[in-house]
C-alpha cells in the first residue's frame, strides 16, 4: 500500500491538534440565573499570606530538640508586623513543625503548603518553643501590597534621566 502525499498527513496532523485544544467546555451552555451571577466565570482566589521569614532548621537546633522532633521542621526568622502570624503569636526563633497536620521538613514545603491556601482560610499550624509544642489557629490574610505600589513615580527631572528606576 503506497504512503499518502505529505500535504494529506500534515492536514491530518493539524487537524488533530485543532481538535485536542479545542476546550471540552466550549460547547456546554452559559449558566443563566441568580447563580450565574454569583459564581465569575475564572475563580481567581487571593493566595493566602502567613508573614513569616523561615529557614531550614540548623543542625545544632535540631541536636537539641525533643527527639520525636529532630529531623524536622523549619526555623522563624522573621515575623510581619500585623501580620497573621504575629496576631497568631508567632515569634522569630520558633520551629514550626506541622502544617494542617502535615509534617514541614523544609522551607520549599511550607510555601507549597501556604500556596494551596486561601487568603480567609484557617489553618492549624504547630510550633515548638522553649521545648513546648502549641497548636495554632491561623486565619490566612490577602498579601498586602509593598508601600511603593500603586504610586505615581516621580515628578522631575531625576526620574527623566536614563538609567533612572522606579521604585528607588
Amino acid at each position: 500500500m503506497p504512503h499518502p502525499p505529505h500535504w494529506i498527513l500534515s492536514r491530518l496532523w493539524f487537524a488533530l491538534g485543532l481538535l485536542a485544544c479545542w476546550p471540552i467546555h466550549a460547547a456546554a451552555a452559559p449558566a443563566t440565573g441568580p447563580a450565574a451571577a454569583r459564581a465569575p466565570m475564572m475563580a481567581t482566589a487571593t493566595p493566602g499570606y502567613l508573614g513569616i521569614r523561615v529557614v531550614p532548621l540548623p543542625p545544632a537546633v535540631s541536636a537539641q530538640m525533643p527527639r520525636q522532633y529532630c529531623h524536622q521542621g523549619v526555623l522563624v526568622v522573621g515575623v510581619a508586623p500585623g501580620s497573621p502570624a504575629e496576631r497568631a503569636g508567632l515569634q522569630p526563633f520558633d520551629v514550626l513543625l506541622h502544617y494542617e497536620q502535615q509534617r514541614i521538613l523544609d522551607p520549599r514545603q511550607l510555601q507549597a503548603l501556604l500556596r494551596r491556601g486561601h487568603a480567609g482560610d484557617r489553618v492549624q499550624l504547630q510550633r515548638l518553643r522553649h521545648a513546648r509544642v502549641k497548636t495554632l489557629d491561623i486565619v490566612l490574610a490577602a498579601r498586602p501590597l509593598p508601600a511603593w505600589r500603586g504610586l505615581p513615580p516621580p515628578a522631575g527631572p531625576a526620574w527623566n534621566r536614563p538609567g533612572a528606576a522606579w521604585p528607588p
